[in-house]
Parts: structure tokens; sequence; C-alpha cells
């Protein structure tokens, strides 16, 4: 048996050609399904695209777009910020789909106001930069002005040295010619250096007085920074402030708890101290109730058995009075009289006494039975509310 080559990546390892004119076993079919991250792409292409703006300003514009809660319900997942159906049915670990939904749609509420925060800075950033660029612009006209006075300084020097080397030549004139001749030259080098100079000195003051709004600007400027750093430091000041109170705060928050947890500890102690003193005092009621119990067992039996042959003794004589004096009556009557024992009435009498005296005396025994139960247990109960008052209660 040699397998087949297979026609595509799906099929691989799912297919198999028998030797012989075998059936051949169906293609699995697959469902053609989005490649991964394509709502990502489709986000991000627009960074993609030429723009003369930079990488930074494209990558915060295009996060701006994003959407939290545009992917509609019944669509396939495409890696974005919500599931599919079938993936929120799935477990992720310990989590859900729903959660791992939840916790997407969380992150990207968290990711979109941390991209507000950003660009929010991005615009103060740029403002700073324009404004840093708006002061060192007359900065660097300065130190331009700076750098042309150094040169007209240097060629100030440069003339009084042609000036020294002129009045040593003069000086050689006037060994070597004429008096007139060396006074002629003389004054006209002095007239010259007398031209640049002033030419030198208009051209200072038109270049400061072109200079000198860019100079009150500058000073301007200067003034509301030194300000806004005054606001500043005040502000670090107070914030600095602001954190001693909280740590103070901290050490009477930590010292208060430490209070709480010893009395709590305390308290805790005592009630373990009041539980064993309660359940020594159910001990001792257990105790009780079984020696009360043991003590009116015997009790009520003595009690019963002396009022049952009490009120046997009671019934059975007020009973027996009256039947004697019926006796002794027909025994002091003629033998020919009706009410002899002999006669009818003598029969209902002995029917009498059969069936009364049992039915009487077990109805007198259940009563008197019933009564004595009653009689004992409100002693018991009387005995144990007054062993429970005589028994010191345990102290907290």
């Amino acid at each position: 048996m040699q397998p087949a080559t297979p026609r595509s990546p799906h099929m691989r390892l799912r297919r198999w050609d028998f030797a012989g004119d075998g059936p051949e076993l169906p293609q699995l079919s697959s469902r053609r399904r989005k490649p991964r991250g394509a709502k990502a792409m489709r986000d991000l292409q627009p960074l993609a695209e030429p723009s003369s703006r930079s990488l930074t300003e494209r990558t915060l514009d295009a996060a701006q777009d994003w959407s939290v809660h545009s992917t509609p319900r019944g669509l396939e997942a495409t890696c974005g910020l919500q599931l599919s159906d079938e993936s929120r049915a799935r477990f992720f670990g310990h989590r859900t789909g729903l959660d791992v939904e939840a916790e997407l749609q969380r992150q990207a509420v968290l990711l979109k106001g941390l991209l507000r925060d950003v660009a929010i800075m991005r615009d103060t950033v740029w403002h700073l930069s324009d404004e840093l660029a708006g002061v060192s612009a007359p900065q660097n006209d300065f130190e331009q002005l700076s750098a042309e006075v150094r040169e007209l300084q240097r060629a100030f020097g440069s003339f009084s040295r042609e000036e020294e080397a002129e009045r040593g030549k003069l000086t050689s004139y006037q060994e070597s010619r004429s008096l007139e001749e060396t006074r002629f030259e003389e004054a006209q080098s002095f007239r010259e250096l007398e031209t640049r100079f002033e030419e030198h000195s208009r051209m200072l003051e038109s270049r400061f007085e072109e200079l000198n709004p860019s100079f009150r600007h500058l000073e301007t400027r200067f003034e509301e920074h030194k300000s806004m750093l005054d606001t500043r430091f005040s502000e670090m000041q107070s914030l600095s402030r602001l954190e001693a109170r909280l740590e103070e705060h901290g050490q009477m928050l930590e010292t208060r708890f430490a209070d709480h947890t010893s009395m709590l500890d305390a308290r805790l102690e005592d009630l373990k101290l009041h539980k064993e003193d309660v359940q020594g005092l159910h001990q001792r009621m257990a105790d009780l109730e079984l020696f009360l119990r043991s003590e009116v067992s015997r009790q009520s039996l003595l009690q019963l058995s002396a009022s049952v042959a009490e009120e046997v003794v009671e019934q059975a004589s007020a009973r027996a009075t009256p039947l004697l004096r019926l006796r002794a009556q027909d025994q002091s009557r003629p033998s020919t009289s009706p009410a002899r024992p002999g006669g009818a009435a003598g029969v209902e009498l002995q029917w009498l006494l059969s069936d009364l005296l049992p039915q009487t005396h077990a109805e007198r025994v259940a009563e008197v039975a019933a009564e004595m139960a009653r009689e004992v247990v409100h002693a018991v109960l009387t005995n144990l509310e007054f062993q429970v008052r005589e028994t010191p209660s345990p102290q907290p």
C-alpha cells in the first residue's frame, strides 16, 4: 500500500491509493476562511500609502480611527477586537471566549485612551518645539551679529595695525623725505581711515536698528518663560507639600491600623476565654440534666406508686361503703323480699360492681399517672431554672 501524492496541503495524511481497483475515498472539503489578521491589515493599510506626513502622525491618526464596537454580530473572527460565536463558546485556559472578548474590549478601550493621551502630548510637544524654534531664531541672529561684531573688531585691529605700519612708514618717510610730503601722505592716510571708519559705523548702526525689534521680542519671550518657570516651581513646591501630607496620613493610618489590630487581638482572646466558659457551662448543664433525669426517674416512680396506692384505697373505700350498707340492708330483710341478693336487684348490683370497679380504677390510674407526669415535668423545669439562676455567669 503506497500513499498517493497529495493534491493540496489540506489533504495530507487523509487519502491513500490502494493496490487494485478499489473504490477511491471521498475527498474532504475545507471551507475557505479569511486569512488571520485581515482586519488589522485593512486598518493599517492607510499607513502604507504615500503621504507627505511623517510615519508617527499617520500611525496616530490611523489608531484614532480604530473602532472597538464596530464588528457586527454573526461575522467570522478576523483576529480583531470581537470574537465569533464559535470562538466565544470555546475555553482558553480557565477563561471562556466571552471573558477573552471582554478582556480584548477592555484592552482596546485602554489603548484608545492611551492613543488619545499620546495625541494630546504630541500637540503639546509640537507647540513647544515651535516656541523653541521661535526663541532660537533670535538667538541665532544674535550669535550671527556677535560674529559680525567680532569680524569688525578684527577689522579694526587690522586697521590699527595698518595705521601703525603707516605711521612707521611716515616716520621712515620723514626721515627720508621732506616734511611736506610726509604730512601730505599722513593726511591722505587719515582721510582714508576716517572714510572707512564712517562707513563701518553707518553699517553697524543700520544693523543694530534692524536687530532692535528682535532684541525686544527676545526680551519679552525671556520674561514670559521666566514667569512660566516660576509658576512651575510653585506648583512643584505645592506637590512636595502634598507628598509630605500624604506620608503623614500614611503613617497615621499605619499607627491606627496597628492599634485596631492589637485591640482586635485582645478582643479575640477575651472571646476565646468566654467561649471556654460557655463550653464549661454547657458541660455543667448536661451533667445537671443527666443528674436530674436520674433523680426524677426514681422519685417519680416512688411518688407514682404511692399516689396510685392511695387513690386505689380511697376509691375502694368510697365504692365499698354504699355496697356494704346495701348488703346489710338486704340481709336484714326477710328471705321472701324481692331485694335479696339472690333476686334481680342482687344480680344487677353484682354486675355493676364487676363492671364499674375495674373501669373506674383504670381511668383513675390513668388520670393519676398523667397528673404525676405533669407534676414531675414542672418540678424538673423548676429545679433546672433554679440551678441555672444559681450558676454564676462567666466574666467577660
